[in-house]
């Protein structure tokens, strides 16, 4: 489906109506800006792709600049004084909301092991109540728009990744099956430590090293008291067999399995 949206998404913008030009390029920034991060990641894409076909899709990026280009230039050439303006706001409001999640996405990691996720949610959250307190004071104008798009965006990325530690339990209550088991997330280059609260579990803590297209490590593993280890994956949802074993990991002591580990866990 994806594969069908990048070979059709050039065409759209080349015979797309001028009045929802801006509608198209709205939902194909965030899009290609998603596939573009996705190709360029230490995750299994080439099993589901291949080499081939990861940079077939890397070239089907070149077409939308492209059939935008061309749009362009047709568009400066021909001048019609009797078109009708095109409102630009959804094409703008899709770059903010694009780049808010991309700098979120690239810096929320770094700066939530320095300063911590309690400290990063408490000034992120009244950031974004006081950005939207200040927007109801503004008139009813595109910049406020702009303001509460983004507050509602910082918002749902918010929610968005505190979804995940209830998910993380769940699961390694479900492969644990009663026996006793621990969590630990990745911590460093190639090196894990114990999981000490619910927010350890987060995709801001609790997320791989990565070298270009390799992963140093795995964002977390569940160890269970029989030796079986399983990695944590985002993609699937749960935990998966393969996890590095201790020759790459803190020792396996720093990690003490117990039947109720998750209870265990600070939630503040």
């Amino acid at each position: 489906m994806l594969l069908n949206f990048l070979l059709f998404a050039p065409l759209f913008l080349l015979i797309g109506p001028r009045q929802i030009y801006p509608w198209l390029l709205a939902i194909c920034i965030p899009t290609y800006a998603w596939f573009l991060w996705a190709i360029g990641r230490p995750l299994p894409w080439s099993d589901n792709w291949g080499e081939l076909n990861s940079a077939f899709g890397a070239a089907l990026i070149l077409l939308a600049p492209l059939a935008c280009g061309i749009r362009g230039i047709v568009a400066f050439v021909s001048k019609d004084a009797t078109a009708k303006p095109i409102d630009w706001r959804p094409f703008q409001l899709s770059c903010a909301v694009t780049v808010l999640w991309g700098m979120g996405w690239l810096l929320a990691p770094a700066v939530a092991r320095i300063v911590g996720v309690r400290a990063l949610f408490l000034v992120s959250t009244l950031f974004v109540v006081a950005f939207w307190a200040d927007s109801m004071r503004m008139p009813k104008s595109f910049r406020r728009q702009v303001v509460q798009t983004q507050c509602c965006s910082a918002a749902i990325g918010m929610i968005a990744v505190s979804i995940w530690p209830p998910a993380v339990v769940a699961d390694a209550r479900r492969i644990a099956d009663g026996k006793a088991y621990c969590l630990v997330v990745a911590d460093g280059q190639s090196s894990y430590r114990a999981a000490s609260s619910w927010f350890d579990l987060m995709p801001l803590i609790m997320l791989a090293s990565e070298d270009g297209l390799r992963a140093r490590n795995n964002h977390g593993q569940l160890r269970l008291a029989n030796g079986r280890w399983y990695k944590w994956s985002y993609r699937k949802g749960g935990f998966d067999k393969g996890a590095d074993r201790p020759n790459r990991a803190t020792p396996q002591n720093s990690c003490q399995p117990s039947v109720d580990f998750a209870d265990g866990l600070s939630v503040w």
